[in-house]
Protein backbone atom coordinates (compact mmCIF):
# COMPACT_ATOMS: atom_id res chain seq x y z
CA UNK A 1 0.00 0.00 0.00
CA UNK A 2 1.52 3.36 -1.02
CA UNK A 3 1.41 6.60 0.99
CA UNK A 4 -1.60 7.94 -0.89
CA UNK A 5 -3.60 4.82 -0.14
CA UNK A 6 -2.66 5.09 3.54
CA UNK A 7 -3.90 8.68 3.74
CA UNK A 8 -7.08 7.80 1.86
CA UNK A 9 -7.72 4.91 4.21
CA UNK A 10 -7.41 7.24 7.20
CA UNK A 11 -9.93 9.65 5.71
CA UNK A 12 -12.32 6.80 4.90
CA UNK A 13 -12.11 5.56 8.48
CA UNK A 14 -12.97 9.01 9.82
CA UNK A 15 -15.93 9.29 7.46
CA UNK A 16 -17.12 5.84 8.49
CA UNK A 17 -17.18 6.98 12.12
CA UNK A 18 -19.38 9.89 11.11
CA UNK A 19 -21.65 7.73 8.98
CA UNK A 20 -20.92 9.95 5.97
CA UNK A 21 -18.88 7.83 3.59
CA UNK A 22 -20.41 7.46 0.12
CA UNK A 23 -17.78 4.81 -0.71
CA UNK A 24 -19.57 2.42 1.67
CA UNK A 25 -23.03 2.91 0.24
CA UNK A 26 -25.85 5.31 1.03
CA UNK A 27 -25.16 8.42 3.05
CA UNK A 28 -26.93 8.55 6.38
CA UNK A 29 -28.01 12.13 6.99
CA UNK A 30 -29.80 11.49 10.27
CA UNK A 31 -29.03 14.08 12.90
CA UNK A 32 -26.29 12.89 15.24
CA UNK A 33 -27.31 13.15 18.93
CA UNK A 34 -25.09 15.46 20.96
CA UNK A 35 -23.51 12.82 23.26
CA UNK A 36 -22.56 10.60 20.30
CA UNK A 37 -21.32 13.60 18.30
CA UNK A 38 -19.07 14.71 21.18
CA UNK A 39 -17.63 11.19 21.53
CA UNK A 40 -16.99 10.91 17.78
CA UNK A 41 -15.28 14.29 17.62
CA UNK A 42 -13.26 13.44 20.73
CA UNK A 43 -12.06 10.21 19.12
CA UNK A 44 -11.13 11.88 15.83
CA UNK A 45 -9.30 14.76 17.50
CA UNK A 46 -7.30 12.47 19.79
CA UNK A 47 -5.97 10.59 16.78
CA UNK A 48 -5.39 13.78 14.85
CA UNK A 49 -3.39 15.97 17.23
CA UNK A 50 -1.34 13.44 19.20
CA UNK A 51 2.00 12.76 17.51
CA UNK A 52 5.13 11.05 18.85
CA UNK A 53 7.14 14.22 18.29
CA UNK A 54 4.85 16.37 20.41
CA UNK A 55 4.69 13.77 23.16
CA UNK A 56 8.47 13.42 23.31
CA UNK A 57 9.23 17.15 23.31
CA UNK A 58 6.51 18.17 25.76
CA UNK A 59 7.10 15.11 27.93
CA UNK A 60 10.76 16.10 28.17
CA UNK A 61 9.71 19.66 29.03
CA UNK A 62 7.51 18.34 31.83
CA UNK A 63 10.29 16.25 33.32
CA UNK A 64 12.63 19.22 33.00
CA UNK A 65 10.31 21.28 35.23
CA UNK A 66 10.22 18.41 37.72
CA UNK A 67 14.02 18.24 37.73
CA UNK A 68 14.23 22.04 38.14
CA UNK A 69 11.91 21.83 41.15
CA UNK A 70 14.04 19.11 42.72
CA UNK A 71 17.28 21.00 42.03
CA UNK A 72 16.04 24.20 43.67
CA UNK A 73 14.71 22.30 46.69
CA UNK A 74 17.90 20.30 47.04
CA UNK A 75 20.51 23.00 46.44
CA UNK A 76 18.71 25.94 48.04
CA UNK A 77 17.67 24.60 51.45
CA UNK A 78 16.55 26.61 54.45
CA UNK A 79 16.21 25.73 58.10
CA UNK A 80 12.80 27.41 58.22
CA UNK A 81 9.94 25.23 56.97
CA UNK A 82 7.85 28.25 56.05
CA UNK A 83 10.51 29.56 53.68
CA UNK A 84 10.79 26.18 51.96
CA UNK A 85 7.00 25.90 51.56
CA UNK A 86 6.92 29.43 50.17
CA UNK A 87 9.69 28.45 47.75
CA UNK A 88 7.76 25.37 46.62
CA UNK A 89 4.61 27.41 46.00
CA UNK A 90 6.46 29.99 43.95
CA UNK A 91 8.12 27.30 41.85
CA UNK A 92 4.74 25.69 41.15
CA UNK A 93 3.40 29.09 40.11
CA UNK A 94 6.22 30.25 37.86
CA UNK A 95 7.50 26.97 36.39
CA UNK A 96 4.15 25.21 36.19
CA UNK A 97 1.39 27.79 35.96
CA UNK A 98 3.14 30.58 34.05
CA UNK A 99 5.30 28.38 31.80
CA UNK A 100 4.53 24.69 31.42
CA UNK A 101 0.72 24.73 31.39
CA UNK A 102 0.37 27.55 28.79
CA UNK A 103 2.99 26.02 26.47
CA UNK A 104 1.45 22.54 26.45
CA UNK A 105 -2.09 23.89 26.19
CA UNK A 106 -1.18 26.17 23.28
CA UNK A 107 0.60 23.39 21.40
CA UNK A 108 -2.35 21.01 21.37
CA UNK A 109 -5.32 23.42 21.51
CA UNK A 110 -4.17 25.55 18.58
CA UNK A 111 -3.75 22.38 16.50
CA UNK A 112 -7.22 21.00 17.29
CA UNK A 113 -8.96 22.70 14.37
CA UNK A 114 -5.82 23.86 12.55
CA UNK A 115 -4.74 20.30 11.72
CA UNK A 116 -8.27 19.34 10.67
CA UNK A 117 -8.37 22.28 8.28
CA UNK A 118 -4.99 21.47 6.78
CA UNK A 119 -5.78 17.82 5.94
CA UNK A 120 -9.40 18.46 4.94
CA UNK A 121 -10.96 16.42 7.74
CA UNK A 122 -12.86 19.38 9.15
CA UNK A 123 -15.17 19.43 6.12
CA UNK A 124 -16.57 16.00 7.09
CA UNK A 125 -17.42 17.27 10.56
CA UNK A 126 -18.86 20.41 9.00
CA UNK A 127 -21.12 18.56 6.55
CA UNK A 128 -22.38 16.07 9.08
CA UNK A 129 -25.70 17.09 10.70
CA UNK A 130 -24.38 17.69 14.19
CA UNK A 131 -24.31 20.83 16.30
CA UNK A 132 -21.21 23.01 16.22
CA UNK A 133 -21.32 22.94 20.02
CA UNK A 134 -20.73 19.17 19.87
CA UNK A 135 -17.69 19.64 17.64
CA UNK A 136 -16.18 22.29 19.91
CA UNK A 137 -16.85 20.26 23.06
CA UNK A 138 -15.35 17.14 21.50
CA UNK A 139 -12.22 19.10 20.64
CA UNK A 140 -12.12 20.74 24.08
CA UNK A 141 -12.39 17.45 25.96
CA UNK A 142 -9.81 15.79 23.70
CA UNK A 143 -7.24 18.53 24.23
CA UNK A 144 -7.90 18.74 27.99
CA UNK A 145 -7.39 14.98 28.27
CA UNK A 146 -4.05 15.07 26.47
CA UNK A 147 -2.73 18.12 28.29
CA UNK A 148 -3.74 16.84 31.72
CA UNK A 149 -2.06 13.48 31.09
CA UNK A 150 1.16 15.38 30.40
CA UNK A 151 0.72 17.98 33.14
CA UNK A 152 -0.62 16.16 36.20
CA UNK A 153 2.67 14.63 37.39
CA UNK A 154 4.83 17.77 36.87
CA UNK A 155 2.24 20.08 38.45
CA UNK A 156 1.68 17.74 41.40
CA UNK A 157 5.39 17.35 42.17
CA UNK A 158 7.06 20.71 41.41
CA UNK A 159 5.95 22.33 44.66
CA UNK A 160 6.60 19.22 46.74
CA UNK A 161 10.13 18.83 45.39
CA UNK A 162 10.81 22.57 45.54
CA UNK A 163 9.85 22.59 49.20
CA UNK A 164 12.48 19.94 49.90
CA UNK A 165 9.96 17.41 51.30
CA UNK A 166 9.47 19.58 54.38
CA UNK A 167 6.66 19.09 56.89
CA UNK A 168 3.29 19.59 55.20
CA UNK A 169 4.76 19.80 51.69
CA UNK A 170 2.97 16.58 50.72
CA UNK A 171 -0.14 18.75 50.33
CA UNK A 172 1.41 20.21 47.20
CA UNK A 173 0.50 16.93 45.48
CA UNK A 174 -3.24 17.55 45.65
CA UNK A 175 -3.00 21.33 45.37
CA UNK A 176 -0.82 21.07 42.26
CA UNK A 177 -3.20 18.53 40.73
CA UNK A 178 -6.18 20.79 41.38
CA UNK A 179 -4.29 23.77 39.96
CA UNK A 180 -3.52 21.75 36.81
CA UNK A 181 -7.19 20.88 36.27
CA UNK A 182 -8.37 24.46 36.82
CA UNK A 183 -5.70 26.16 34.71
CA UNK A 184 -5.75 23.64 31.85
CA UNK A 185 -9.54 23.89 31.59
CA UNK A 186 -9.34 27.64 30.99
CA UNK A 187 -6.16 27.82 28.89
CA UNK A 188 -7.37 25.11 26.50
CA UNK A 189 -10.65 26.93 25.89
CA UNK A 190 -8.73 30.15 25.14
CA UNK A 191 -6.24 28.58 22.74
CA UNK A 192 -8.92 26.58 20.89
CA UNK A 193 -10.49 29.96 20.17
CA UNK A 194 -7.10 31.25 18.97
CA UNK A 195 -6.92 28.30 16.58
CA UNK A 196 -10.30 29.23 15.09
CA UNK A 197 -9.56 32.94 14.83
CA UNK A 198 -6.20 32.76 13.10
CA UNK A 199 -3.99 30.37 11.14
CA UNK A 200 -1.03 31.64 13.16
CA UNK A 201 -2.38 30.60 16.52
CA UNK A 202 1.00 29.48 17.85
CA UNK A 203 2.59 32.83 17.08
CA UNK A 204 -0.25 34.88 18.56
CA UNK A 205 -0.40 32.57 21.57
CA UNK A 206 3.28 33.18 22.24
CA UNK A 207 2.77 36.93 21.85
CA UNK A 208 -0.12 36.72 24.32
CA UNK A 209 1.94 34.78 26.88
CA UNK A 210 5.07 36.91 26.59
CA UNK A 211 3.49 40.34 26.51
CA UNK A 212 0.03 40.30 28.06
CA UNK A 213 0.62 37.60 30.67
CA UNK A 214 4.11 38.95 31.27
CA UNK A 215 2.62 42.39 31.88
CA UNK A 216 0.07 40.90 34.25
CA UNK A 217 2.78 39.01 36.14
CA UNK A 218 4.97 42.08 36.49
CA UNK A 219 2.17 44.53 37.30
CA UNK A 220 -0.48 42.31 38.87
CA UNK A 221 -1.96 45.11 40.96
CA UNK A 222 -2.71 47.27 37.90
CA UNK A 223 -6.47 47.15 37.38
CA UNK A 224 -6.60 46.26 33.67
CA UNK A 225 -4.09 43.41 33.80
CA UNK A 226 -5.59 42.11 37.02
CA UNK A 227 -9.11 41.89 35.60
CA UNK A 228 -8.32 40.70 32.06
CA UNK A 229 -5.46 38.26 32.64
CA UNK A 230 -5.79 34.54 33.29
CA UNK A 231 -2.65 34.30 35.50
CA UNK A 232 -4.12 36.77 37.98
CA UNK A 233 -7.08 34.43 38.56
CA UNK A 234 -5.22 31.11 38.46
CA UNK A 235 -2.42 32.32 40.72
CA UNK A 236 -4.91 33.87 43.16
CA UNK A 237 -6.80 30.56 43.25
CA UNK A 238 -3.61 28.64 44.04
CA UNK A 239 -2.23 31.18 46.52
CA UNK A 240 -5.44 31.08 48.55
CA UNK A 241 -5.11 27.31 48.82
CA UNK A 242 -1.48 27.59 49.88
CA UNK A 243 -2.14 30.33 52.44
CA UNK A 244 -5.03 28.47 54.05
CA UNK A 245 -3.10 25.20 54.26
CA UNK A 246 0.26 26.59 55.41
CA UNK A 247 -0.85 29.53 57.57
CA UNK A 248 0.74 27.91 60.63
CA UNK A 249 4.12 28.16 58.88
CA UNK A 250 3.63 31.92 58.31
CA UNK A 251 3.26 31.46 54.55
CA UNK A 252 1.37 34.45 53.14
CA UNK A 253 1.44 34.70 49.34
CA UNK A 254 -0.07 37.73 47.67
CA UNK A 255 -3.20 37.54 45.52
CA UNK A 256 -5.31 39.87 43.37
CA UNK A 257 -8.73 38.23 43.79
CA UNK A 258 -10.67 36.29 46.38
CA UNK A 259 -10.94 32.51 46.13
CA UNK A 260 -14.63 32.69 45.22
CA UNK A 261 -14.03 35.52 42.76
CA UNK A 262 -11.19 33.63 41.06
CA UNK A 263 -13.23 30.43 40.78
CA UNK A 264 -16.29 32.17 39.34
CA UNK A 265 -14.19 34.23 36.92
CA UNK A 266 -12.36 31.15 35.58
CA UNK A 267 -15.65 29.30 35.05
CA UNK A 268 -17.17 32.28 33.25
CA UNK A 269 -14.09 32.82 31.09
CA UNK A 270 -14.01 29.16 30.09
CA UNK A 271 -17.69 29.25 29.14
CA UNK A 272 -17.19 32.50 27.21
CA UNK A 273 -14.22 31.17 25.21
CA UNK A 274 -16.10 27.96 24.33
CA UNK A 275 -19.27 29.76 23.26
CA UNK A 276 -17.23 32.24 21.21
CA UNK A 277 -15.55 29.23 19.55
CA UNK A 278 -18.97 27.79 18.68
CA UNK A 279 -20.05 31.09 17.11
CA UNK A 280 -16.78 31.31 15.17
CA UNK A 281 -17.10 27.75 13.89
CA UNK A 282 -20.66 28.41 12.69
CA UNK A 283 -19.48 31.37 10.64
CA UNK A 284 -16.42 29.70 9.14
CA UNK A 285 -16.20 28.48 5.57
CA UNK A 286 -14.33 25.18 5.53
CA UNK A 287 -15.24 23.79 2.11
Amino acid sequence: MNDTEVVDAGVVDERDELGDNPARGSVDKAYVPMPRAVVLCFHILIKQIVTPGKLIVLGFLGWFTVFAGWAVGHYNPSSHDGLMLDQGARLATFLGLFFFIPVVSLTFASAAFGDLQEDGSLVYLWLRPMSRFSVVMGAYLAVCTIVLLLAIIPMATIGWLGAGFRSGSIDFLWMGTLLAVVSVSTYVSLFILFGLLTKRAIMWGIVYMLFWEGLATGYGSWAITSVLSLPSYTSSFFNHLVNSRFSRFDVALSFSHSLAGSTIALLLLTAFFLMFSVVRLRRMSVA
